[in-house]
């Protein structure tokens, strides 16, 4: 049972007790306290509230994972493959399906270079989580579908944009069959200015299996992403490829 639908059988015979006792203000708070539960547990990926997210992977060795989104750029996603590939480092590319048509030779790209190509939704749209279920379960397909068209494969991995689950999006990914992935440490790489504030962010208590969230379409990404292997090595640890250390299927069968 997900903590979502715990909660609602705990948050019905609250309110209800409420209502019983005849007390407004009683009622009152619990609606604002639950609904101020969901805002918050919706923009918290790690929460695990609406549904099961792989937020961090469970090693003892000291391999970490990349993950890009909003990809692929035709301007900077070749360089940082070119840094990849001289670390000898893989990556997760959460792309978004609007724009791989033109890019199909940097997804090609990616999977013979041993990286996974996983799926970011097709639009990204702002107002992707106030969508219905239907259409976020079509985005999720138009996306696959844009993929196989390229590389040959679906994927069976899905960020939702922003990170962002609601019960709609979750019960969307449940349809779809999709694997959600998070991450354990942001970036915000797309906010801060400074590179060296970022590098911090993703390099401090470095452990075991984490998840980093990185975006390949940001400035100064590729320099970012130098410096970052750079601290990696002189730690002891690798970038390696999600399929090995987590033991989940990243394509449809």
């Amino acid at each position: 049972m997900s903590k979502y639908r715990l909660s609602l059988l705990i948050f019905f015979p609250l309110l209800l007790l409420s209502i019983l006792v005849g007390n407004l203000l009683l009622v009152t708070i619990v609606i604002i306290a639950y609904l101020i539960l969901l805002g918050i547990t919706a923009f918290i990926i790690q929460s695990n509230f609406y549904i099961r997210v792989i937020n961090k992977i469970d090693t003892e060795k000291k391999n970490i994972i990349l993950s890009f989104d909003d990809g692929p750029s035709i301007q900077s996603t070749p360089l940082i493959l070119d840094v990849l590939k001289a670390y000898n480092a893989h990556a997760i590319f959460f792309c978004i399906g609007n724009k791989i048509k033109g890019n199909e030779p940097i997804l090609r790209r990616m999977v013979e270079e041993g990286h996974t190509v996983a799926n970011h939704s097709f639009s990204h749209s702002t107002w992707f989580d106030f969508f219905s279920a239907k259409r976020i379960k079509k985005e999720i397909e138009e996306t696959n579908n844009a993929l196989f068209n390229s590389i040959g494969l679906r994927s069976k991995l899905f960020r939702p944009p922003y990170g962002v689950v609601n019960p709609t999006v979750a019960n969307a990914i449940k349809e779809s069959g999709a694997v959600t992935i998070g991450w354990n440490k942001r970036s915000l790489d797309t906010v801060l200015k400074n590179k060296e504030k970022v590098l911090s962010r993703i390099s401090k208590n470095l452990q075991p299996g984490d998840i980093i969230l990185l975006h390949d379409t940001v400035p100064g990404c590729v320099e970012l992403l130098k410096d970052f292997l750079e601290l990696l090595t002189a730690k002891g640890y690798t970038a390696e490829r999600f399929d090995k250390i987590a033991q989940v299927d990243c394509y449809e069968k």
